[in-house]
């Protein structure tokens, strides 16, 4: 199975050089292509008749000015992207062209966690888009699939899954592959949220940094020399198992903090905490909001800094349902990080709107489908190129 978290490293050609120099373009027309890539003349005009011919791209008639001149632009029909985002509480799919133009998504309500009935979720909510965007499934060049839990690299299957426990186990490609005709790729949630700092949010600018996505679970997402790191069983980033303070305690109690974790220090028994409302009770001055606040910004602390000690992380970008909103406690959650390490990564909050697992779907998605395009729909002789140039 290749590994699906490297999408970059395609065999190199003229003819990738040409199709993506039209994907990030205008419609170009051939003496633009020849100059911007240094190719002769006429070698481009023959890999732009073979990619016509593949249906890679396509080209349009400009007969506005004096002369008629031929233009070149990437055929966005020839297939696309599905990803899919499996949340605790909902599921979101969306649909991207080969250019990365997502074209639509789609959010329902996951209403009962059993196994019959996430699989139903997860097969109407992308029906349901590809209807009204008028797809269907055999257009789909590739799909990803975002979980929780940590995902084996190579049988993608998922274990330790925490918020939606019978996930453990389930044979996830199999089920998918059956009804939508397409192999998937199964990743863990917060790796893909990773993939899409990388790529569109704050970690465009960074090398190292981590994704620490506080919400209803703990989980991070690794990025080392822009790459995703995921460890040799796929459990990189589970940060949650960190032995810190009480180690053995399953629960981590003394450590945890996510919204179960927020609870318990504020002595909540029933119901949902409402994050919002408990941040601005802190910040106008409310003791006990204040108190509670502070004891999960040192929570917050210990994992950024275990976790900064062991890869002197440049940056560490907060996501979920609580990362999101500590904006105003950057500043105070710097200074307690600062009384355990004597280099302090960068602290960001993500920006990123939507579901930021599903934008690394498509993500890792956009770089299967145009792999596949290549590697598995056009091919030719190894030695077509130094035959052009001869």
């Amino acid at each position: 199975m290749q590994n699906p978290y490297n999408y970059s490293n395609f065999r190199n050609s003229k003819f990738k050089k040409i199709f993506f120099l039209t994907l990030n373009s205008s419609p170009l027309h051939a003496a633009e292509i020849a100059r911007i890539t240094g190719l002769s003349k006429p070698t481009v005009s023959e890999i732009l008749r073979l990619l016509t011919d593949y249906n890679l791209i396509i080209s349009e008639v400009d007969a506005s000015g004096r002369t008629s001149r031929v233009f070149y632009k990437p055929n966005l029909t020839i297939g696309y992207v599905l990803g899919i985002d499996v949340g605790s509480s909902m599921i979101h799919a969306g649909v991207q062209n080969i250019k990365g133009e997502i074209l639509g998504v789609l959010d329902l309500p996951l209403k009962d966690h059993q196994p019959s009935v996430l699989i139903q979720s997860i097969t109407s909510c992308a029906t349901l888009l590809l209807e009204k965007l008028k797809l269907d499934t055999n257009q789909m060049i590739s799909l990803v699939v975002g979980t929780p839990g940590v995902v084996d690299p190579i049988t993608g299957r998922i274990s330790i899954a925490g918020t939606i426990d019978y996930l453990d186990g389930l044979p996830m490609i199999d089920i998918l592959e059956q009804h939508f005709g397409i192999s998937p790729i199964i990743m863990n949630d917060i790796n893909l949220s990773a993939i899409a700092e990388r790529d569109l949010g704050e970690g465009i600018e960074y090398d190292d940094f981590a994704v620490l996505s506080i919400g209803n679970g703990l989980g991070a997402g690794l990025v080392i020399g822009k790459e995703l790191y995921t460890g040799k069983n796929g459990a990189a980033g589970e940060v949650f198992y960190l032995p810190l303070k009480n180690g053995k305690d399953p629960h981590r109690n003394a450590t945890n903090p996510t919204f179960n974790g927020l609870k318990d220090i504020l002595e909540i028994s029933k119901g949902k905490v409402d994050v919002d409302e408990v941040i601005k009770k802190a910040l106008a001055g409310n003791q006990k909001e204040m108190v509670a606040f502070d004891e999960l910004i040192e929570r917050i602390a210990l994992y950024i800094a275990s976790t900064s000690a062991v890869l002197d992380l440049e940056a560490v970008i907060l996501s979920g349902g609580i990362g999101k909103k500590l904006t105003p406690f950057v500043s105070l959650l710097t200074k307690k990080i600062s009384t355990y390490l004597p280099y302090i990564p960068q602290i960001k909050i993500s920006n990123l709107s939507g579901s930021p697992v599903l934008l690394g779907a498509l993500q890792i998605g956009l770089g299967r489908s145009r792999e596949i395009l290549f590697n598995e729909k056009f091919t030719f002789s190894p030695d077509f190129e130094n035959e052009m140039e001869k």
